[in-house]
């Protein structure tokens, strides 16, 4: 026999037998004779109930044999109390079964939309004083309802397979829990749930699967703490596999969660009809925000979600096809998060998608204090953008010892960073990563800048350092219709190898350093409308061109050239549009010795 969690606090303990009216008439014997219970096949949570709350007097063990329990009512979870079901057992609700019915409802958090559950602890709703050391292990639970069966639940209640509402130290284990689905839309505020935990301290779910759940597999609402979920499963889970999120409700959220782990879980490919989503979500809001908390070890079909308000948070070793942080909401920000040694693959169908995205949606967001460390993106991008019209600023993200690896044909990037609306984009840095596009012939750029029309905010304080390039353009800025500008940039001690421009930019790029960088191809050095440029320290190969449309300021330093092309024998050649230049301070060696040439001759 098994010893589980409350054996080792309480020494091993004979369980109340409860067997399915399909059960073998020895065993059904053997109940009898061991005062037990044998269900009728009809209403059977009135048998397990009783074995639960003769269990709950002296805290105790409650064994359920193996076969198939009609339920039409909950099963009610009794603190103390170890509920296990044997292999081979299956929980159904009737066909005729109105899941909705006023006896299976629970009201929590004053929500305006009620609760429906099959398996919950006593203790729940708002009424109710919770739990704890509450234990269900091994049962398979089937709702009634796969998705796209005839629809037996109401609309506007939350549909719950099993429930822990208040819940402390307790363990859902080796349960699957299937059919908690709609057969069409999700309505408002009427959501269907495999697995769910409010207001739960200390709580793990373990090996657990949900399977064709309406919205989510595993659920955690409103304010839990120290909860987990570990080594899951589940598919064709209408909207996600797993969410940490607030309540759904028009009255109250909680107050936030914290020391939340999702650990381990994964999601299985749909089949080619399918059209599941199966993601990984923390949602906060700022009046129940999400903090100190992971998704770690994961694989998700459809993503990784980071929204609303949520802060000092990881994500760690997941493999997901796109990562996502939105601050979508007033006053919400996304801060101090950890992307680390993630694999993402970056790919909607054949179509190169945002391996990793962070965006602001509305004004008074932020996206702050960012760290991806050591991911790899195969077939995609990092992406970070501020929304058409949002004041919110995206700052303080560092990008360091990643792999991008984009796959995609036309025009593609590693890294792209755009302007839509007023917020600015600031103190980016790009550090030592390997940065590449499959093809250099295509329009491609390692690190993109976009100023998009009708933009107003600002890229700057942009640090691109000790990376490997290989593209058709190193660092290049493009330009629509918006007023914002692209400034303070810094290349440094990076090595290119292109087939185009190290740096490409235009009229609204400017102060930009490029320092002590390997070069080892490209057609032009610096195209064009640039201004404040410093160059030096750079090792130039098989460049054929320097060109900068009329700078201010372009200081020119000590780079070797090798291979012909630009610097040749030491001797720079500039092609300029006009002579419209304020400062110019070029290096040539001339007889062993660097002179420096105040003004430039802008001729050919």
């Amino acid at each position: 026999m098994r010893r589980t969690l409350l054996d080792r606090s309480r020494g091993l303990r004979e369980p109340l037998l409860v067997v399915p009216h399909d059960a073998s008439p020895e065993l059904r014997a053997m109940a009898i004779h061991e005062g037990g219970w044998v269900c009728d096949g009809e209403a059977d949570q009135e048998e397990i109930n009783a074995a639960l709350s003769e269990a709950g007097r002296n805290g105790g063990r409650v064994l359920c044999a193996a076969g198939t329990y009609r339920i039409t009512a909950p099963i009610l979870l009794r603190s103390n109390v170890e509920l296990e079901f044997a292999e081979g057992n299956r929980v159904v609700v009737p066909a005729d079964h109105q899941f909705e019915a006023p006896a299976n409802q629970v009201t929590m958090f004053t929500d305006t939309v009620p609760v429906s559950a099959l398996i919950r602890n006593e203790g729940a709703g708002d009424s109710g004083g919770g739990n704890t050391r509450v234990v269900i292990r091994g049962i398979r639970l089937d709702a009634g309802q796969g998705v796209g069966d005839p629809v037996i639940y109401a609309t506007n209640i939350h549909h719950i397979g099993i429930l822990l509402d208040q819940c402390t130290d307790s363990v859902i284990e080796d349960c699957m829990v299937e059919g908690v689905a709609y057969a069409t839309t999700i309505p408002a505020y009427a959501r269907n749930y495999g697995v769910c935990l409010t207001r739960c301290e200390r709580v793990h779910v373990h090996r657990c699967e949900a399977n064709e759940c309406g919205y989510e597999g595993f659920s955690l609402r409103g304010t839990n703490a120290y909860c987990t979920v570990s080594n899951c499963t589940g598919v064709k889970n209408v909207a996600h596999l797993a969410q940490a999120a607030r309540w759904h409700g028009e009255v109250s959220s909680g107050e936030g969660q914290h020391d939340i782990v999702f650990a381990g879980l994964h999601s299985a490919q749909a089949t080619s009809s399918g059209n599941w989503a199966d993601d990984l979500i923390f949602h906060g809001r700022t009046d129940a925000p999400i903090w100190n908390s992971s998704i770690q070890q994961c694989q998700v079909r459809a993503g990784l979600w980071v929204k609303g308000h949520v802060y000092a948070c990881s994500f760690v070793r997941n493999v997901s096809p796109t990562i996502k942080l939105y601050a979508i909401a007033a006053d919400e920000t996304i801060d101090q998060i950890l992307l680390q040694g993630n694999v993402c693959g970056g790919e909607d169908g054949q179509s190169p998608v945002p391996g990793v995205t962070l965006r602001t949606y509305a004004n008074g967001t932020a996206i702050r204090r960012i760290l991806l460390q050591g991911n790899t993106i195969r077939h995609g991008y990092l992406w970070l953008e501020n929304g058409e019209g949002v004041n919110g600023p995206i700052t303080e993200v560092t990008v360091q010892g990643n792999n991008f690896l984009s796959q995609g044909g036309g025009a593609m990037y590693a890294v792209r960073v755009s302007i839509a609306g007023s917020g600015n984009i600031e103190k980016i840095l790009i550090v030592g990563n390997h940065l590449a596009t499959k093809d250099q012939l295509t329009d491609c750029q390692c690190v993109r800048t976009d100023v998009l029309s009708g933009s107003t905010g600002n890229i700057k304080g942009v640090h691109i350092a000790n990376n490997y390039m290989y593209s058709t353009n190193g660092f290049q800025l493009r330009m629509a219709d918006g007023s914002g500008t692209v400034s303070d940039v810094s290349l440094i001690g990076n090595t290119f190898d292109l087939y185009a421009n190290p740096v490409k930019g235009g009229a609204k790029l400017n102060r930009v350093v490029i320092l002590y960088n390997v070069m080892l191809a490209g057609q032009t050095l610096i195209n064009g409308a640039i201004d404040d440029i410093l160059l030096h320290g750079n090792v130039l190969t098989n460049m054929t061109n320097f060109f900068v449309n009329s700078p201010t300021n372009l200081t020119i330093g000590v780079n070797l050239s090798w291979k012909g092309g630009v610097g040749k024998n030491g001797a720079w050649r500039l092609k300029q549009d006009d002579a419209d230049v304020d400062k110019m301070y070029i290096q040539k060696l001339i007889s062993g010795a660097w002179t420096t040439a105040g003004t430039f001759d802008a001729s050919p």
